[in-house]
């Protein structure tokens, strides 16, 4: 009887880790979201009056020049460009000139008027690299375009 649960105890431990090729998670099909992407009225050239977009710092493999977001890749990825037609896909970093290909950096000004580097970016909220949140604006004054930052 003892010899008979061992067998039958092994059977079903065997049966449980048992993996079925043919069954995947549930999430398989599903497609990858951001949780709050920017909204896009916020991208586009810099320096036009009519909407405020947000202003960037990128590295185009040859140096540190300033640009536009065309697109939201992640909370800290994002195709960026200077002209409309050469994108590069750029990640922020903890500096206010990168100066490697594929960084840039987002640089808001705060309330006391000193410059804060942003680690991740959301549609309503802003992160620094000390872990400080933010809500943000985008100010424009037809010369230049301004993020404000607001500590929670």
């Amino acid at each position: 009887m003892i010899n008979t649960y061992v067998v039958n105890r092994a059977a079903i431990n065997a049966d449980l880790c048992r993996i079925d090729p043919l069954r995947r998670p549930r999430t398989f099909y599903k497609e990858k979201k951001m949780g709050r992407p920017i909204n896009k009225r916020y991208f586009g050239a810099t320096g036009d009056n009519t909407q405020p977009t947000i202003p960037v710092r990128y590295h185009n493999s040859s140096a540190s020049v300033e640009g536009y977001i065309v697109s939201q890749r992640g909370t800290n990825k994002f195709t960026v460009t200077t002209d409309g037609n050469t994108t590069y896909v750029c990640r922020l970093v903890n500096e206010i000139a990168p100066n490697a290909a594929g960084e840039m950096s987002l640089v808001g000004i705060g309330v006391g008027g000193d410059p804060i580097i942003l680690k991740k970016m959301f549609n309503r909220t802003a992160v620094d690299w000390n872990g400080n949140r933010y809500t943000w604006t985008v100010e424009d004054d037809s010369t230049e375009s301004l993020l404000r930052l607001t500590a929670i």
